[in-house]
């Protein structure tokens, strides 16, 4: 069992607890989604004792045999950083995002090497996102529900608006992700042997969601 944190992307970190053999099908599952291979170079942001850390940073990396970096993200350090590996791939949360924008350095980053960048649930811009596609990054994935269980339920790209995705999906006979209606917003998600089960109430306006348990 790994006792692990949430991201704080959208509030203080959760202590949640997962098996180690869930932990590994959900990194194969980031393999999975964002193609990743020997080829990638990885930049991870997250500490090493947050989810985002094990299911879309360092694990997917080292199973895929793609380059993998781990920094302590600033600004200043991360752009240095960017142009030092020229990555493939990033897991950022919108806050990274804030604090990227804000830099002066940040303005002429040529960032085209990035085919795929992963952001958390918390709010985000279209402006925000077209700030990073401009800057030549191919795919802006927003995921939404896999703060404490992953995999995540809906992913919306290049778009802060979700895709339902993955209606039902079944691991083992122990391990399972079960989701509701999409028409009503009404689900349960139940992921692994998780401690911290996620079980909200939402309401659909288009297709932006908005708690309001």
């Amino acid at each position: 069992m790994l006792i692990l944190y949430t991201s704080g992307s959208t509030g203080p970190a959760k202590r949640v607890e997962h098996s180690w053999e869930f932990i590994q099908i959900c990194a194969k599952r980031t393999i999975k989604e964002q193609g990743l291979c020997e080829q990638d170079r990885v930049i991870d942001v997250f500490p090493h004792n947050t989810i985002a850390h094990w299911t879309l940073g360092a694990l997917p990396a080292f199973l895929a045999g793609a380059e993998y970096h781990s920094m302590k993200f600033t600004a200043k350090f991360f752009i240095e950083k960017f142009k030092e590996v020229q990555p493939t791939i990033l897991n950022l949360v919108p806050k990274h995002l804030e604090m990227l924008l804000e830099h002066q350095d940040f303005e002429k980053l040529d960032m085209s090497s990035v085919r795929y960048m992963t952001l958390g649930a918390a709010p985000v811009t279209q402006d925000m996102i077209d700030e990073f596609r401009k800057r030549g990054v191919m795919v802006v994935a927003c995921t939404f529900g896999m703060t404490e269980a992953p995999p995540p339920m809906m992913i919306g790209y290049n778009e802060p608006n979700f895709t339902w995705i993955d209606p039902e999906i079944t691991f083992t006979d122990d391990m399972e992700a079960i989701i509701g209606d999409i028409r009503t917003g009404d689900f349960f998600k139940k992921a692994g042997d998780a401690i911290y089960f996620s079980h909200r109430t939402k309401e659909i306006t288009g297709k932006t969601w908005k708690d309001v348990s």
